[in-house]
């Protein structure tokens, strides 16, 4: 009996010896795994970056970029409080909707969605007479440079009122095609070969996965 928990005892220490040999080579293993796909994932967008010609800045965004600006610099003369409202027709200029922003004024509209030379905003904003300018002088600081380019990209782009993303119900967006159908197993491996194909580069061979010895598959990680 004393033997048997001898030899038991000499195993179990045996294993934990092999199973602490094992562990840092393991290790050491999916370290080096983990460097080689870094640096795959590196030169990749190295590449995809040094193929890419400068792309033209994205439309502004209504929630993010122009709606704040509207509100703190327009709209307390040009919103829905019917009180404060100045400018425009009869009721006043109204900025905050799309309707108002664009409505005839004579010949004229303060946006004109695609034409921001032809917009009233644009010309009044960027204006430097101060009887003529918006915001007025006693209103406070005039638009930097920046806040009036927004405006102007923004309207080029079509001068679009989105609602706040809370009020837009989800959907789903429609699956790329793709030239190499063979390649994705799931949707999200066509997103992902759509966006390789647009800038250029083959999609990558499917990984065979990281082998654990059988002797070291119990060992924690």
């Amino acid at each position: 009996m004393s033997t048997s928990r001898t030899r038991s005892s000499r195993n179990e220490s045996v294993a934990r010896r092999s199973g602490a040999l094992l562990l840092p080579a393991l290790l050491r293993r999916q370290r080096a795994l983990l460097a080689a796909a870094l640096a795959v994932t590196f030169a990749v967008t190295f590449v995809a970056a040094a193929r890419a010609e400068p792309a033209a800045p994205p439309a502004p965004s209504f929630i993010r970029d122009i709606k704040p600006l509207l509100s703190n610099r327009c709209l307390r003369c040009h919103g829905p409080d019917p009180s404060s409202r100045q400018g425009g027709g009869e009721g006043g200029l109204r900025l905050d909707t799309f309707a108002g922003a664009t409505a005839d004024l004579g010949g004229h509209a303060a946006i004109v969605p695609g034409r921001p030379e032809a917009s009233g905003l644009v010309a009044r904003i960027g204006a430097t007479d101060p009887d003529v300018v918006m915001p007025p002088p006693e209103a406070g600081d005039p638009l930097t440079p920046a806040q009036r380019e927004l405006l102007g990209r923004w309207i080029a782009a079509g001068a679009r009122y989105e609602p706040h993303w809370a009020y837009v119900p989800p959907r789903r967006p429609p699956v790329p095609t793709v030239r190499n159908a063979a390649w994705p197993v799931n949707d999200i491996d066509r997103f992902i070969l759509a966006r390789l194909e647009a800038e250029g580069l083959a999609s990558p061979p499917e990984s065979a996965g990281l082998a654990i010895p059988p002797e070291s598959a119990g060992l924690a990680i």
